[in-house]
């Protein structure tokens, strides 16, 4: 893996906000028991949780925005979307009745009272965009195809770009403290100061707190940091096939979804696959103690984290 050196915005890099962006783009006994659940015929490309046992589900195929009341068990539509498709659904850290949900053309929805009523944006994001984040410090950060990044400071209201675009594609952007978010895409760069053990693409990427992240792609690989990002390693994985999305744990454990099913891992017992089928593109750990994880075709499966898997 080569290194390049990469945008990075915060203190000392003439930005006068105090948010810093490290870019990671990297070259393409007992069984536990799931309950499924459909959403509608439909493809959930992201997941996000709300205010207590409330999950949200972006959705192309239509454009719609799903809620849960009740952890994935059973789902209404809350919003139709203008375009293809929502891209991502984000809740804003510390107030979880603050909503954005982004479309895949760049239209951003906002809700101020926990989803009950929507408004579009005056403000559009440039470009086809693939996944958002809202950080703990209050910026919202997306990222798209074209290898743009884009940043609202004001809850969605006005949006401009971090750097110049790179000439990938972006995938995911996760959280990695109140002012840091770490992104994974293709073409085997990394934009940090370190080199990573792998030219795969990424698909996903999460983080426990702001020293443990996990990252996910193409032929079952798993990266893993415990050191903020300085220093990345790769683990042994569940499969061979991909790896679409990962969900960070507590105590060094984490879940992954990908082509060939699902599988948690923690530091003691390794990976235990999660009897729950294959062909998976989301996961989010709920409220309740659950894993809730989204597919095509409006698929939806919960399972719970503590249960015993078999390997």
């Amino acid at each position: 893996m080569r290194a390049a050196s990469g945008a990075r915005v915060g203190p000392g890099s003439g930005s006068a906000e105090p948010h810093r962006v490290a870019w990671l783009l990297l070259a393409c006994g007992l069984r536990a028991a799931a309950a499924h659940a459909t959403v509608s015929e439909t493809l959930i490309v992201g997941l996000a949780r709300g205010r207590g046992d409330e999950v949200w589900a972006a959705c192309t195929q239509p454009a719609t925005l799903r809620r849960s009341a009740d952890g994935g068990r059973s789902w209404t539509t809350a919003l139709a979307g203008r375009g293809t498709g929502f891209a991502a659904v984000v809740t804003m850290p510390g107030r979880p009745e603050r909503l954005a949900a982004i479309e895949r053309e760049g239209t951003v929805w906002r809700s101020d009272d926990a989803g009950d009523q929507w408004h579009a944006l005056a403000a559009t994001i440039p470009g086809s965009v693939r996944a958002a984040v809202w950080l703990p410090g209050g910026a919202i950060d997306v990222v798209g195809d074209d290898g743009a990044i884009a940043r609202s400071s004001d809850a969605g209201g006005t949006w401009r770009r971090v750097g110049a675009p790179t000439p990938v594609a972006l995938h995911d952007v996760a959280a990695a403290g109140p002012h840091a978010a770490w992104i994974v895409g293709d073409d085997g760069t990394m934009w940090t100061a370190v080199a990573a053990p792998t030219r795969e693409p990424l698909l996903g990427v999460a983080w426990a707190d702001g020293h443990h992240g996990w990252a996910v792609g193409r032929n079952g690989t798993v990266l893993h940091t415990s050191d903020a990002g300085g220093t990345w390693t790769i683990l042994p994985a569940p499969s061979t096939e991909g790896l679409r999305a990962v969900a960070a744990l507590a105590s060094g454990a984490a879940a992954v979804v990908g082509v060939g099913g699902a599988w948690r891992r923690d530091p003691t017992h390794g990976w235990r696959r999660l009897d729950v089928g294959s062909d998976w593109r989301s996961v989010v750990p709920t409220a309740d103690g659950h894993l809730l994880l989204g597919a095509d075709g409006g698929r939806t499966a919960r399972v719970a984290i503590d249960h015993r898997e078999t390997p």
